[in-house]
């Protein structure tokens, strides 16, 4: 059951790590619904999706190696230069409506918000929320106090359509359907759940996710 509901999540959702970094060694990340449904909405699946896509993100490349030293399929292969300079996310909420926040677990987001902040291996840049709804105030005063203020100081709204997101990312970084040249949703999607089918054995194993009880906050490192 929990493979079923798992497999529902990234129906229903698209987490996506876009291809290339940008010219500041920023890598982008698209998050958005692919079913408008506020029934099909699972907090916790859907934080876990994204841990499991970021675990299987840190196993290749941010920055594409010459094809002679391509390491594929090991964890190990993967150095510090390979890694981007930090992550910069785009999240489109077009569909999202009052009913959508009524699905949103508090606990899961206070969970999620603490990983982002404190234990996620690459530093958070900026955040761009596209499609943004008339009740955005109520959205965001929701999440609010679990946000601490450097990362609430990086979210940017865009309301007024595609121009100004242009202006802060590559537009040819971005999938066809956002302007961009990035290749389809599907396809760039299909790509990652190829990888986490590939890294399976990867990503079940304990020994590699432990935590020591002596690790520092990763935004006290900066």
């Amino acid at each position: 059951m929990e493979h079923e509901t798992t497999a529902t999540g990234l129906k229903v959702s698209d987490l996506l790590i876009l291809p290339g970094v940008t010219p500041e060694r920023h890598k982008l990340l698209l998050f958005r619904m692919a079913d408008l449904d506020p029934s099909t909405r699972n907090s916790v699946e859907e934080s876990k999706i994204f841990f499991m896509m970021a675990d299987a993100r840190f196993t290749e490349p941010d920055v594409e190696r010459p094809a002679t030293d391509a390491v594929h399929g090991q964890a190990t292969g993967v150095v510090d230069d390979d890694i981007a300079d930090g992550d910069v996310q785009i999240v489109d909420i077009n569909g999202y409506t009052m009913r959508h926040l009524a699905h949103v677990s508090i606990f899961v987001l206070r969970v999620y918000m603490k990983f982002l902040q404190e234990a996620y291996p690459s530093r958070l840049r900026a955040i761009h929320i596209i499609n943004c709804p008339s009740f955005l105030d109520r959205m965001m005063a929701m999440m609010k106090p679990f946000i601490r203020e450097e990362v609430y100081q990086m979210i940017n709204y865009h309301t007024e359509g595609m121009d100004s997101l242009y202006e802060s990312v590559p537009r040819d970084m971005l999938p066809v359907e956002y302007g961009g040249k990035a290749g389809t949703i599907a396809e760039i999607k299909q790509h990652w759940l190829q990888i986490l089918k590939d890294k399976t054995a990867y990503l079940s194993d304990d020994k590699y996710w432990k935590v020591s009880s002596g690790s520092k906050s990763r935004w006290s490192w900066f």
